[in-house]
C-alpha cells in the first residue's frame, strides 16, 4: 500500500501484525499500522548526483548542523524570552562542532567516522522548531530570529526555498561506514575555501 509523508508517497509493507496490534492498543486507535518502506526502484529519489535512497523522510537521509550555528542563532535572538534554542529544536542526525557558524552550508562532502555523506540542500525550517521540547509549548523562536537573517533571497533561493528560514543542511549517504559520538568530522570538499 501507499504511505504519504509530507506530500511524498512511498510504497510500504506492514512490519508485523503483532507490532501493529500493540501500537493500536497502546495508542487506542484502530487506524494505525506499523510499516516499513519497500526497498524498490520507485522509492529512490533521483537527483543531480544520481540515485539516493529515501525512507519516509522529506528529501534526504541525514540532517547536519553545528554548535557554532546554534550559538550564532542564540546570540541574535532577544534575551528577554529566557529560552535557549538547542539542537533538540532542529533534531539533527549529526551535530558537529569546531567550525565557523553556518560552515555546514558550504560543505559538499563530509567524512564522519568511516562514512561519507554529501550535500543535497539547505534545510528549510517549519513551525515544529518552535515547540519547546521540554514543555510542548509553542513559542515564536527560533523562526522569528531566523527570518531576520537566514533567508535565501537570491533568485534561485527564492524559487527553491520559497523564503522559508534555513538552518542546517540535508545530506545523503555516499559511503556506508560506522559513526560514533566523538568521531572527527572532515569537510572533504566545500563550495567555499576551507582555509
Amino acid at each position: 500500500f501507499m504511505v504519504k509523508v509530507r506530500g511524498n508517497e512511498y510504497k510500504a509493507v506492514q512490519v508485523s501484525p503483532e507490532g501493529t496490534q500493540w501500537f493500536r492498543q497502546f495508542l487506542k486507535q484502530d487506524d494505525i499500522r506499523l510499516v516499513r518502506i519497500l526497498q524498490d526502484d520507485e522509492n529512490i529519489a533521483r537527483g543531480a548526483r544520481g540515485a539516493m535512497p529515501v525512507a519516509f523522510q522529506d528529501s534526504a537521509s541525514f540532517h547536519v548542523c553545528s554548535v557554532e550555528s546554534l550559538k550564532d542563532l542564540n546570540s541574535r535572538k532577544p534575551e528577554s524570552d529566557g529560552v535557549e534554542i538547542t539542537e533538540r529544536n532542529f533534531r539533527p542526525n549529526f551535530l558537529v562542532e569546531g567550525c565557523d557558524a553556518f560552515a555546514e552550508d558550504h560543505w559538499t562532502r563530509i567524512k564522519l567516522g568511516d562514512a561519507e555523506i554529501s550535500f543535497l540542500e539547505r534545510c528549510t525550517r517549519c513551525i515544529l522548531t518552535t515547540v519547546n521540547p521540554d514543555t510542548g509549548i509553542q513559542l515564536r523562536e527560533p523562526l522569528k530570529t531566523l527570518r531576520t537573517y537566514r533567508l535565501d533571497r537570491s533568485d534561485i533561493g527564492k524559487k527553491k526555498y520559497k523564503l522559508h528560514p534555513l538552518f542546517g543542511v540535508r545530506q545523503f549517504l555516499l559511503k556506508d561506514g560506522h559513526v560514533s559520538v566523538g568521531d572527527d568530522v572532515y569537510a572533504v570538499s566545500s563550495a567555499k575555501p576551507l582555509l
